[in-house]
């Protein structure tokens, strides 16, 4: 260890202390700024509900021509996002081909899972969307409140209706920017969840339509490679490990197609 008074080596440690305290103000900065955005949004919040919220989850439903449809459910931890609670749901029996439908099953399949339970739920929909959600909790007896993000013709944030069905202007700039934040975020992972049930379901019943290939060989190929774009993607050594090796063959062939 050295401690240089002068020199190269002396002006090198300066200019990393330097840089040490110029990160640290900025990140200071960062945090405080990130900080006075929450305490607004729970200030609002508290205004709109009369109840402090710490944590909360908002749910997204997509799906095309009502088909391959997915319903997300995003979680907020402390006002930060919490990954690992973060689910996503397949929607198949529907009832009707609506998107409070697609709310009603995934709210049911979230609280059915004794998932944690957040402090507010927030639908991306308005009246209708809130009515579906409370009408879940109603049948669960579970008593969360519920807001509604609505989007205007742009598909962009516009206003919130709140738990007793009040449209509430959203004014603060911090505010609008933090709840639009999250509605592009729970949409992006709803239509990234989509996508892949979308590209999985295009390519079932391909299997099948390969000599030597039945129903049960395609349930034990299943079994082993989770979804079809797996099976499709693994290596003939691979899928030999699963079938026979001139049945790989076949897939492999099948394939370069």
């Amino acid at each position: 260890i050295i401690v240089p008074q002068k020199g190269k080596y002396y002006q090198a440690l300066e200019n990393a202390k330097n840089n040490i305290d110029i990160n640290k103000k900025l990140k200071l900065t960062s945090y405080i700024s990130k900080s006075k955005i929450v305490d607004q949004v729970k200030s609002f919040l508290l205004d709109i509900l009369n109840l402090e919220i710490n944590d909360f989850i908002m749910i997204d439903n997509s799906s095309e021509s009502n088909q391959d449809i997915v319903s997300v459910i995003i979680y907020y931890k402390n006002f930060l996002p919490h990954y690992q609670n973060y689910r996503k749901y397949k929607i198949n029996e529907l009832i009707r081909k609506s998107d409070v439908e697609f709310i009603n099953q995934g709210l049911t399949k979230y609280f059915s899972n004794n998932e944690e339970m957040p402090d507010l739920i927030i639908v991306d929909g308005g009246i209708q969307q809130i009515n579906e959600a409370q009408k879940v909790l109603k049948n669960l007896k579970i008593e969360i409140p519920i807001i509604g993000l609505v989007k205007n013709q742009q598909h962009k944030t516009d206003y919130i209706i709140d738990n007793d069905k009040n449209k509430v202007q959203i004014t603060n700039r911090d505010i609008y920017n933090f709840f639009s934040k999250i509605q592009i975020e729970v949409d992006a992972y709803a239509k990234s969840f989509h996508s892949k049930r979308k590209l999985d379901s295009s390519l079932e019943g391909f299997l099948t339509t390969i000599k030597g290939i039945g129903s049960k060989t395609e349930e034990k190929l299943l079994n082993h490679f989770k979804n079809y774009n797996n099976i499709y993607n693994a290596s003939l050594e691979e899928l030999s490990k699963v079938v026979s090796k001139n049945i790989a063959i076949k897939i492999i062939k099948k394939l370069g197609k």
